[in-house]
Parts: structure tokens; sequence; C-alpha cells
């Protein structure tokens, strides 16, 4: 259920996008002064950002209870990025996700990793109009916890968590490709800027690993999300080509 609420999401994501760049293409090509683009740094833009989203996700495991779930999360991300108007790297520094299952199967997750935005408009010459799609691709480091009563107490997990209304079981550590798209409004001035977006992705499984014996065969698939968030920060004012 919780899969087929976001897909619903993406499609609409998708629409928006598509109206977007049908706009966008019909905008004259800008490239008429030419600039150095050495001078395009990748320290152009520095800055934070904070996001909020949504997670669907299946866990495929020996555990029973646990097998062809379908959980759901909500959460967000602190980041650090920089960049130039062409391409954007965002590290994720602490992403904090919790399950809001109503079931007795919670899924927490910390995530750590490193995205690159793609702005493929720009990179062709198309004259921004303040919105700017983008391509996005990343690698993460995922570490998923897992709380409930399912497993018998001998089994579980040995290791020290917060305390909680359910007791700690184990946890399964992810790594993890995405692709997605984003799509940005830019306010900027002199020597700051601050970009507003939403963006969805997908995730495809690396590896999975546990030192828990009972999490031994759970695996992360279908993962989706989409976040809403803010990145702003200061740039440097020797750059005339997209002003």
């Amino acid at each position: 259920m919780a899969g087929r609420r976001f897909m619903k999401g993406v499609c609409a994501l998708g629409i928006f996008f598509g109206l977007v760049l049908s706009a966008q293409a019909q905008q004259d090509i800008y490239w008429d002064v030419k600039e150095d683009i050495g001078t395009q740094s990748l320290l152009k833009y520095k800055g934070i950002g904070f996001s909020f989203g949504v997670r669907s996700l299946d866990i495929t495991s020996n555990i029973k209870e646990l097998h062809n779930y379908d959980a759901f999360e909500e959460g967000g991300d602190i980041s650090f990025m920089f960049g130039n108007d062409f391409d954007q790297i965002t590290v994720s520094m602490l992403g904090l996700y919790y399950s809001n299952a109503q079931t007795s199967r919670t899924v927490n997750l910390n995530s750590f990793g490193v995205t690159n935005n793609l702005y493929f408009l720009r990179a062709f010459g198309v004259k921004p109009t303040g919105f700017s799609p983008y391509v996005s691709t990343g690698i993460a480091l995922r570490y998923y916890r897992f709380y409930g009563h399912y497993i018998d107490e001998s089994q579980r997990s040995t290791r020290k968590q917060a305390k909680g209304q359910e007791p700690y079981l184990g946890a399964v550590k992810v790594t993890d490709l995405s692709l997605g798209l984003g799509m940005e409004f830019q306010l900027q001035s002199e020597l700051e800027f601050i970009h507003f977006y939403v963006e969805g992705d997908s995730n495809l499984g690396l590896m999975a690993t546990t030192r828990d014996e009972a999490f031994k065969g759970t695996n992360i698939r279908n993962l989706y999300s989409i976040r809403v968030g803010v990145r702003f920060g200061r740039k440097k004012s020797n750059f005339k080509i997209l002003r």
C-alpha cells in the first residue's frame, strides 16, 4: 500500500518535471558572451542543507515477521554542499528516518552518503528561469535498526542502544546506489544564495551485512524516497555567466 502511494507521488513529480522541461526547452540559447569555463570552480557555491522526506521500502528476511514487509518512514537530512552552476555535490552528514508503522515491527534508519546533482539544461546552454531541473546520482551507507517483540530474547543483539518503547533486536548495514530527479528554485544575490528543492529517487542495494545472527539474510529492496528541502550559503562573486 505504501509503495503504491509512493509511486503515485513519483508519477505526479514526473508530470511536473515534464511541464517545466517543456517550458525551458523553448528558451533561447544564452551563451552569447564568451566566458572562461575554467572559472566555473566547484567552490562557487558552498553551504549547508536541510530536508524532510518520506521513504518506502520492502524487506526480505529469513525472519517470517519481516519477510516481504512493506515499511514507510519519515525523517530528514543535514548536509554540506559545494559546486557550480552545472554540477553540485551534496555530502549527507546525517540522515535520520523513523518508521511510522502502527505494528510491532519498527524500522529506524541512520544514513550517510554523497550525491552529485547535474543541472543538464544549463550544461546545454538553456537559459535559466529560476527553476532548474537536475539529475542526481549517489552512493550511501545506511544503518537499519529493528525494534519489536518478534525475536526471542536469547537471539536479540547484545549491543547497547537507547531505550525505547520496544526492545532493540539488531541492525543491518546496507550500501546502495541512487538515481533520481530534482527541481530547484533559486534565489541569489552577489554573495549569498538560497535554493529550495524537491527531489525523488530510487535506490539499488549493492551489499547488506550484519553482526547479528538473527538478521543474516535480511536485505532492503524497492527503496524509493521523496524529499523537500533548502540549501543556502555563500558564493563567489566573480562569476557572470548565469546572472
